[in-house]
């Protein structure tokens, strides 16, 4: 039996400089029994959710309709077709070079500066976690998380889901053996641990904070509705966006950048066919209109689409990049002698990010090796969580240690006023996340 008294007195959590959660006061976690040896496994057999029908991205296209015809199947232009694993392209299509990316990805945003999106290193005010289906076998990496972020200028937020959750929590921070003064507790009902994908991209405005909604997974339905049940208890703002795109694939660098994948093509499917004798480069348009739908719901002037490793599962930006500066990005670095496909990939993405100016100068490029995948598994060290004076980086057992040493002192050259620690995921790496 023991006690852990935790009181959480209104606490905002920020991205940037903008709001991001807001709790009751006075919330206190009493006393709890357990037996000896006893292990609670959160994992339980969910119900299966039925895929949300009819989702249709709303866009509007800024060519005539007129000029296309749907595809034999009946779907209709802008369509959501889930996509299931879909092959890998060795190349990849024809129509799409650098210099046609660059030029469907730079455009002028008709908007003003708000609602604007921050980017992760700028001021924070929290850590949102969520334990809602870590098994067991995971909770060395919470210690881990809760004991290297103990001592710094960073409140931590754990959601749960029962008082069973919360018990064995509760349980977890007892035996971490360090301050817990920055950790509070909040009961909030998730399917799954993965905030960053699921969460709300928190947009500051002039006045507050916009939750944008963008649809997430019809089988996760707490999951997807979270950005919307967060601004109700925030009291912010919310905007429900048809498309569909991940947090760890969507980057920005709070001045009208953000960074993205590919896989942005195959979550948000465009059917495109030209009717007899129209001129127009299918793939290019297809590409164009998802683009300048998330331009215009983000309000960012520029989505820069990179590629993803292969074969890795999220195809996500943030295994391979990540902002340390608006001006300034770090990018996954591969031996070529062992992994050349992946090593040219990571040269392609570095090309385009090189042709890309922010306040008029050029983006600094900063690369950190990584070792070579592992099968279908990789060691992402551009996957950090960034939070004020701490930089938390994700390792394996596997990792080679000269490697990891050399991408803590990068980080540590980048960031001279951070604290560079590292957190090891090795229990968690055949599911196929990281740690941001």
């Amino acid at each position: 039996m023991y006690a852990l008294k935790l009181t959480i007195l209104r606490c905002c959590i920020t991205t940037g400089a903008v709001l991001l959660f807001s709790l009751p006061p006075a919330v206190t976690v009493g006393q709890f029994q357990f037996r000896p040896n006893q292990r609670f496994n959160p994992y339980q057999q969910r119900p299966s959710y039925q895929q949300r029908p009819n989702y249709q991205p709303n866009y509007q296209p800024n060519f005539p309709r007129q000029r296309y015809q749907n595809y034999p199947n009946g779907t209709i232009p802008g369509q959501y077709r889930p996509q299931t694993q879909p092959p890998v392209q060795s190349t990849p299509q024809s129509s799409i070079t650098p210099a046609s990316v660059l030029r469907y990805a730079i455009k002028p945003s008709q908007k003003g500066k708000y609602p604007r999106l921050a980017g992760e290193f700028e001021p924070q005010k929290a850590i949102l976690l969520s334990v809602s289906d870590l098994m067991y076998q995971h909770n060395g990496v919470l210690k881990e998380i809760i004991k290297k972020s103990s001592g710094h200028d960073v409140p931590f937020v754990i959601l749960y889901n029962d008082d069973k959750q919360l018990g064995s929590t509760v349980e977890l921070l007892d035996s971490a053996d360090c301050d817990l003064s920055h950790v509070s507790l909040h009961k909030l009902k998730l399917d799954t641990i993965w905030l960053r994908d699921f969460g709300p991209r928190i947009a500051e405005q002039e006045d507050g904070a916009n939750s944008i909604d963008f649809y997430y997974n019809g089988q996760r339905p707490l999951d997807d509705k979270f950005p919307i049940t967060w601004a109700k208890i925030a009291g912010a703002d919310s905007t429900k966006v048809k498309w569909t795109i991940q947090g760890g694939n969507l980057y920005s660098n709070g001045k009208g950048l953000a960074l993205t994948t590919s896989r942005l093509f195959e979550d948000n499917k465009i059917n495109l066919a030209p009717t007899a004798g129209a001129k127009m480069d299918v793939e290019f348009e297809r590409r164009k209109i998802v683009v300048d739908a998330f331009k215009e719901k983000c309000n960012i002037d520029r989505l820069l689409i990179l590629e993803p490793l292969k074969p890795e599962a999220t195809k996500h930006v943030d295994m391979f990049a990540t902002f340390v500066a608006a001006d300034k990005i770090v990018v996954a670095k591969v031996d070529p002698r062992v992994d050349p496909y992946n090593a040219r990939i990571l040269d392609y993405n570095v090309n385009l990010l090189k042709q890309i100016k922010v306040d008029g100068k050029p983006l600094q490029v900063e690369r950190i090796e990584v070792p070579p995948r592992n099968g279908k598994y990789w060691s992402p060290y551009t996957n950090i969580i960034l939070a004020n004076n701490l930089l938390l980086m994700p390792v394996y057992k596997t990792d080679p240690p000269k490697l990891v040493s050399k991408a803590i002192e990068t980080y540590r050259k980048l960031l001279p006023d951070c604290q560079v620690e590292t957190v090891d995921l090795t229990t968690m790496q055949k599911l196929e996340g990281a740690l941001h």
